[in-house]
């Protein structure tokens, strides 16, 4: 069996197809919404210090985009990438941010309000759930607000918060383990998609969960440089080859 590839390597063209690959996977699979929307099983993102979630960045066309997958062509970076309408229609969306330089660009997402400045601010699922997972040193600046009793929604944007990056990751992994493994005895399958960077480096505790049938996982990218296909890369060196995840249930950009 092979990867799933497709489109020609120009984001232009390799959006569209990718969004192709997510409608025609079956209905038991990859559920829609009431809008005909695909609705992803987990999502996972990292956060950049700028608010950038996936490809998308402040105040970028691809933000308010109706199409559920978008090209991103600038000279510095060519790549395919989610859209919130996607993004917001999962189940469950985890977004992952670690280290000092992100403390003021978490408080704003997490507290603040939606802003196309903020990328990650305007991630906030329709009807599934929205998980923060933070270290101390991302987490410094909202504590601080929360202590002036401006405290976030706890209800609608748990947050979790850890000592340090390599227990986040630890947790991070665990959790969407967990998660993997309840929706396949839920449903009979898993969709997964996953950034690179950060997040899918703490993916490698993957590796010592023993109990995923990973014949039911579905692997997609929220973004994926073309035609590098760095986050492939990443993510078999990572977890996927060892875990044995088939090739053919790994979706990916040509």
């Amino acid at each position: 069996s092979q990867i799933f590839t497709v489109g020609d390597g120009s984001p232009s063209k390799e959006a569209p197809k990718y969004a192709e690959a997510i409608f025609n996977l079956p209905e038991d699979v990859m559920p829609m919404t009431q809008d005909n929307v695909p609705s992803f099983d987990l999502i996972l993102l990292g956060m950049g210090a700028d608010g950038h979630v996936g490809s998308l960045y402040p105040n970028s066309p691809q933000i308010a985009s109706e199409k559920i997958v978008e090209a991103l062509e600038r000279e510095d970076k060519m790549s395919i990438t989610f859209t919130p309408l996607l993004l917001n229609s999962a189940d469950q969306v985890i977004i992952a941010a670690m280290g000092q330089s992100k403390a003021d660009t978490v408080a704003k997402a997490v507290s603040g309000e939606a802003t196309l400045e903020i990328p990650a601010s305007v991630i906030m699922p329709d009807s599934g759930n929205l998980h923060w997972f933070l270290d101390e040193a991302s987490a410094s600046q909202l504590l601080l607000e929360d202590q002036e009793d401006n405290e976030p929604d706890m209800e609608q944007n748990p947050i979790r918060i850890f000592d340090d990056e390599p227990l986040l990751s630890e947790h991070l992994a665990k959790n969407a383990a967990q998660y993997i493994k309840d929706t396949i005895n839920a449903k009979g399958s898993c969709t997964l998609a996953i950034p690179g960077g950060s997040v899918a480096k703490a993916l490698a505790g993957f590796a010592d969960v023993t109990d995923i049938e990973w014949s039911k996982v579905y692997l997609f990218f929220v973004n994926e440089r073309c035609p590098e296909r760095k986050n492939l890369k990443l993510a078999k060196e990572v977890w996927a080859d060892s875990v044995g995840l088939p090739e053919s249930n790994i979706f990916t950009v040509g």
